[in-house]
């Protein structure tokens, strides 16, 4: 009895959902005439964030470069020991 209590409850959260979805759906699709109204705007915000999201993407990723390579150095004495040792053998 339980199994099929837990497909009920299943089944209403799915239609419950889907329900959300779609009234989510409706009001989008009667807000999107006052919308393309004013396309002007929209399109300012969105080149306004898009810019900006650039901006702190470059800077993080800036950031993370700078991390790395500070980890890095630990590793770049003993990169070059083994490429040294490998060397010799290859001349050899």
């Amino acid at each position: 009895m339980k199994f099929i209590a837990n497909i009920g409850f299943a089944v209403r959260i799915f239609l419950s959902n889907l329900g959300h979805g779609a009234a989510l759906f409706v009001r989008l699709m009667r807000l999107f005439g006052m919308t393309m109204r004013r396309f002007g705007l929209v399109r300012d915000q969105i080149h306004f964030l898009g810019n900006y999201s650039l901006a702190i993407i470059a800077v993080s990723g800036l950031f993370v470069g700078f991390v790395l390579s500070l980890q890095g150095i630990d590793y770049i004495p003993r990169i070059v020991q083994w490429k040294n040792s490998h060397a010799s053998k290859v001349i050899e």
